[in-house]
């Protein structure tokens, strides 16, 4: 008879892990604190059950960078995007790097002409 594994894992908003048994494979996400693009690096910190914690990545050429959803390289990461990376622990290399826009709020800018009706602080003027 076959045996039945259960893997259960918890994770916080700002830490996702998850676990491939087959391809070895680990992911996580975190934010990005450091790029250094004359060394093929980046630092990304994450937060744990345990604080946070800082890990630094070399980009080798199999490294797949997609930035907004689109396949991108290294010069579209800047410190303070929010990333996803996946981390092949056989191999000990990152085999994918996603990023998104540090700022999303900037595409919610009102069209010309729209006026406030609430001031943010209260009521006043209100009918």
């Amino acid at each position: 008879m076959p045996k039945i594994v259960r893997i259960v894992v918890t994770a916080s908003l700002l830490f996702s892990f998850s676990r491939s048994l087959s391809a070895e494979t680990v992911t996580a996400s975190g934010t990005i604190e450091a790029v250094d693009a004359a060394a093929g690096t980046v630092t990304v910190r994450r937060k744990t059950a345990n604080g946070e914690k800082t890990a630094q990545f070399k980009i080798a050429g199999a490294t797949k960078i997609v930035f907004n959803g689109e396949v991108s390289g290294l010069h579209r990461l800047q410190p303070g995007q929010k990333v996803e990376i996946t981390y092949d622990t056989k191999a000990k290399q990152l085999t994918k790097l996603e990023a998104w826009p540090d700022s999303p709020a900037a595409d919610n800018v009102p069209p010309d002409g729209f006026v406030a009706l609430f001031n943010g602080k209260d009521l006043t003027g209100w009918k």
